[in-house]
């Protein structure tokens, strides 16, 4: 009988390390996974965003003649504004995003936001995130001012946003590097606005996985940034 209690004593002793172990083993792969997952849900937002820049004030008014723009070229919806809001945590602009042409009356100019908001409301101190980073995309409306344009609806998002306070996740450089700060919005009355004036803008997004790291105990970070090259 002591001998049949020793060998389950020690059965229960090795069964346990070696279940402790499966578990560490299945709780660090939901770690990983995790933060897996939360890399490329931020590398394909930030990618969203730069495939917008990249179509940003097209069509130009420069594509048209003075007889198609009017006095108020900027209220027509078949020609982009380019940048309308420019800010730490907030970008608006304009730009035909699916490329079918600008004709008269065409309407194929998209207004398109992306901001940093918490409980449903737009951010302006980091210190307050966890955030989300959200986008929307509507079509311009016509005889509206690019400032006057209605919220889009936000389709899409990034969640537990935790960017540091020193790297926002917009920040803007114009053509020589020079980095533009307190960018004041677009008016269409502006003949030579500071928004105007930004060429590059830097992308910066960091995350905070939802799992706990077995290992190290806290939640992983990941950070994805880029660049976008735009014609503002």
């Amino acid at each position: 009988m002591l001998e049949m209690m020793l060998a389950v004593a020690l059965l229960l002793i090795v069964s346990g390390v070696v279940f402790s172990q499966i578990a560490n083993v299945v709780n660090r792969y939901s770690a990983e996974e995790s933060r897996m997952t939360a890399v490329d849900d931020t590398r394909e937002f930030v990618d969203q965003i730069v495939r917008d820049l990249h179509q940003t004030n097209f069509p130009h008014l420069r594509m048209f003649t003075p007889t198609f723009t009017g006095s108020q070229p900027y209220s027509n919806n078949s020609i982009a504004a380019g940048l309308v809001v420019a800010g730490p945590t907030q970008l608006q602009f304009e730009a035909d995003l699916d490329g079918k042409g600008n004709g008269a009356g065409a309407g194929q100019v998209q207004v398109v936001v992306y901001q940093l908001t918490k409980n449903g409301a737009l951010v302006t101190d980091l210190t307050q995130c966890p955030c989300v980073l959200q986008r929307g995309q509507e079509l311009k409306q016509a005889n509206t001012a690019p400032e006057s344009q209605p919220a889009p609806t936000f389709t899409s998002e990034v969640d537990n946003v935790i960017n540091p306070a020193s790297e926002p996740p917009f920040r803007f450089f114009d053509q020589f590097g020079n980095e533009v700060t307190a960018i004041p919005n677009f008016k269409s009355t502006d003949l030579n606005p500071t928004i105007s004036k930004i060429y590059t803008i830097k992308i910066s997004v960091t995350v905070q996985g939802p799992s706990v790291d077995p290992l190290t105990k806290v939640k992983p970070e990941v950070t994805y940034a880029t660049t976008a090259q735009m014609n503002n």
